[in-house]
């Protein structure tokens, strides 16, 4: 054990710094799509190394969102309604 600790071994390993910043980027993007509602894209997220979380904080937020209700004016609001219901709608069981 000496030997190793003369050679410079270190017990905890080095993260590199775009790791962390790679964490920090999705995981930041992954609360902005729960927040907006995009919870299919959180759901492929996790799969995907959270890459899709990237592409669904740029889109529009869901009408009943919280990020919807706070954050848009009126003509952003109906935007995202109008997009809303161009959507299929969902089958009930």
């Amino acid at each position: 054990m000496t030997a190793l600790a003369a050679e410079g071994f270190r017990a905890t390993p080095e993260i590199p710094l775009w790791v962390w910043a790679f964490t920090l980027v999705t995981l930041t993007a992954g609360i902005v799509s729960a927040i907006k509602g995009r919870y299919g894209w959180l759901a492929v997220g996790l799969f995907l190394l959270g890459l899709p979380w990237l592409v669904s904080s740029f889109l529009l937020a869901k009408p009943g969102s919280a990020w919807a209700t706070a954050l848009y004016g009126p003509e952003k609001l109906s935007r995202a309604q109008r997009r809303a219901s161009r959507r299929l709608p969902r089958v009930r069981a």
